[in-house]
């Protein structure tokens, strides 16, 4: 399979757009190779993740990731872009990955980082030594570098989180009612917990 993640879409919108595409193939793509055109974005270690978490939920490998070369020099053709990033401060073999929407009253645990392709509703609870990724609406309670990892971030399609927890400290809920208006994402800068809108490439992953 070619995929073209077009750089003008935002990355988790495009990747949650795929999955839902590819479910509507099922097990069709199964034992098959993905090739991943990027048209020069350049994925950080948490796109690179969440790009090989949904090709493996349809049993695809991720073969190669490049960019096409403008039009006029010669025929479209991938050509690496880079090597897979070697190391993350959390191993990536331990993501974890929940399929499906987490209900109230349900409570998800890892040693690592949790990427749950669906919603976290209201009475939910997530908790993450990693980070933790909703490709859906978080309302919930989430609690990611639970272990003390300040690096930890906390990203979804849409962050309405009841209670939002990095490492050792608790978001303060806005004087105002936030709305979001996209994908968002939360992390540590200087001493607070700040949330902000996602920016492809502006975020290092966990």
């Amino acid at each position: 399979m070619y995929i073209l993640f077009d750089q003008t879409v935002d990355f988790l919108e495009a990747l949650d757009e795929l999955r839902r595409r590819l479910e509507g193939y099922q097990r069709f793509f199964e034992g098959g190779r993905v090739w991943i055109d990027t048209r020069g974005r350049s994925l950080s270690p948490m796109e690179w993740r969440l790009v090989e978490e949904v090709a493996s939920q349809f049993g695809m490998e991720v073969a190669e990731v490049g960019c096409r070369e403008p039009r006029g020099k010669r025929p479209p053709t991938v050509t690496p872009l880079r090597p897979r990033p070697a190391s993350h401060p959390v191993d990536p073999e331990a993501t974890r990955l929940v399929r499906g929407t987490i209900r109230s009253g349900q409570v998800v645990e890892h040693r690592g980082h949790v990427v749950i392709l669906g919603d976290l509703n209201p009475g939910a609870i997530v908790r993450a030594t990693g980070d933790v990724i909703v490709l859906g609406h978080l309302r919930g309670v989430v609690h990611a570098g639970a272990s003390g990892n300040r690096s930890a971030q906390v990203w979804a399609l849409r962050l309405e989180p009841t209670q939002l927890r990095i490492a050792d400290l608790i978001a303060r809920s806005p004087d105002d009612e936030h709305v979001p208006t996209g994908p968002e994402v939360a992390r540590i800068v200087d001493g607070w917990i700040q949330v902000e809108a996602y920016e492809p490439g502006a975020q290092g992953g966990g």
